[in-house]
């Protein structure tokens, strides 16, 4: 046995172990198989990157708005002879409206530097501000990739539950069918145990001259049917059971094994019931698309296309940027009293277009086109979600129903075995009617157990359409 289930059986099954004593197995109920995947799945850790990640792209863009320092600086000499000391440094510094701000000291020194480039002896200090006109001055491809990544950390709550969502959903479905597969396993092997008592009974009764050979063969071909379809359930109950380990870890990350002792239990399920109760469709079909996790992210990332589409709609305006600063001799040293600061200045203008835009008038239509189609994307999602929901809930119900009513037809089967019994022992049946009797409530009972598992695999499915699954999460 996995060392990590021994323990986990012992610590957290201890109390069911006590109360029944030296009883050969264990209740597994889905309770505890839900505790153990929301605190060890590696699904969990994959659901915390996705927010990490997110968070980091949200850093990433605002890393383009740091403030920048720069420094330029060049120098010739030959000869002895001083050419040119250049030097040029500062501090740029943009900000969310468009606007850049600049603060520098140049300073040239030399024998060689362009009549342009002269400067006072002590060097020019300036301070300013750069702004675009036209293309940029809404938005540009920092302000966008900030607000994208915005949208991202606000899309990634709504991935991270439907995430979380399809694992609890793969979870109680595993689940389900492990529970499925052990009703129909135990139904076989009370049958085989009473099919192998009857037929010591037969032959008892043969040996007697109370009943004819033939009857001992007909009880052992029904008891060998019986244990032949016992040991296809089992292998139907093991391979269930295995499909549900996958999603059982421990502390360290390692996976835990399923044994035999470990049974599962209709206790829990009915939360499958109550939960479907709360998000009926009744109350949510006018309000899917705001309580859905699939569509809230698919809605919000239409908003990514919309800021795509307006970052290319800038780019069909020219280029026309506007440099202004204010000049002040040495590094940042006062102008006298009687020279005002807006004086001393430089500024400049550039401008540049193409001239038939049809780069730009492309990328405009393509980021339209892409907006277009997302929406209608998102439409047919919210009808498809919708339908699914109104077609889960239906069946759902009706399900529900039928193993309500099915209660009812086991119940008059197992009325009519006992009845049968009762002829048999008065001798006025035969054991003809009796296994008939007795195979028809077996066939019902399993019929049962099929009703009630589709009922939990509908609600199961309705439940999983509306995302509201991720609330298993403590």
């Amino acid at each position: 046995m996995n060392k990590a289930l021994t323990y986990l059986i012992w610590c957290c099954l201890l109390p069911v172990l006590q109360l029944k004593g030296q009883a050969d197995s264990v209740l597994f109920p889905v309770k505890t198989v839900l505790d153990l995947v929301a605190t060890n799945h590696p699904a969990l850790r994959q659901a915390q990157l996705l927010t990490r990640s997110a968070d980091m792209n949200l850093r990433q863009a605002r890393g383009a708005f740091d403030p920048k320092f720069f420094l330029d600086n060049s120098n010739k000499q030959f000869q002895g002879k001083n050419y040119y000391d250049i030097l040029h440094t500062g501090l740029k510094v943009p900000t969310w409206f468009g606007l850049e701000g600049q603060l520098g000291y140049e300073q040239a020194l030399g024998t060689n530097i362009d009549p342009g480039q002269v400067l006072p002896s002590s060097g020019l200090s300036y301070a300013g501000l750069s702004m675009p006109l036209m293309q940029g001055l809404l938005t540009d491809q920092r302000r966008t990739a900030l607000a994208m990544a915005k949208v991202q950390v606000q899309s990634t709550v709504f991935e991270r539950q439907t995430l979380l969502n399809g694992l609890f959903a793969d979870v109680f479905s595993a689940y389900v069918n492990w529970y499925g597969a052990h009703l129909e396993h135990e139904l076989y092997s009370a049958a085989t145990r009473i099919g192998t008592l009857r037929l010591e009974q037969v032959k008892q009764s043969v040996q007697a001259g109370e009943r004819a050979r033939i009857d001992t063969l007909e009880n052992d071909v029904l008891r060998r049917n019986f244990a032949i379809s016992r040991d296809a359930a089992g292998a139907r109950l093991l391979k269930t059971a295995l499909e549900l380990s996958v999603h059982l870890w421990n502390e360290q990350g390692e996976p835990l094994e399923m044994t035999d002792i470990l049974k599962p239990s209709a206790l829990g399920l009915n939360v499958l019931d109550s939960m479907a109760a709360v998000w009926s469709f009744n109350r949510i079909r006018g309000d899917v698309q705001q309580i859905q996790p699939q569509l809230k992210e698919q809605n919000l990332n239409l908003n990514l296309y919309s800021l795509e589409r307006k970052l290319k709609q800038q780019a069909l305006l020219p280029e026309l940027n506007l440099k202004y600063n204010i000049l002040t001799e040495g590094m940042y040293r006062p102008n006298p009293a009687w020279v005002p600061y807006w004086n001393n200045y430089r500024w400049g203008i550039t401008a540049q277009s193409s001239l038939f835009l049809r780069k730009e008038r492309a990328a405009y239509s393509l980021a339209d086109i892409k907006l277009e189609q997302a929406e209608i994307k998102y439409k047919l999602k919210v009808l498809e979600t919708t339908r699914k929901l109104q077609a889960y809930w239906n069946m759902y119900l009706t399900y529900s129903k039928l193993e309500q009513d099915y209660r009812q037809v086991v119940a008059g089967y197992q009325g009519l075995l006992d009845a049968e019994l009762a002829r048999l022992a008065a001798g006025e049946s035969t054991l003809f009617l009796v296994n008939t009797r007795e195979i028809r409530l077996l066939e019902s009972r399993l019929k049962l157990v099929e009703y009630q598992t589709a009922r939990y695999r509908y609600a199961l499915d309705y439940l999983r359409e509306t995302g509201q699954l991720w609330r298993f999460l403590p």
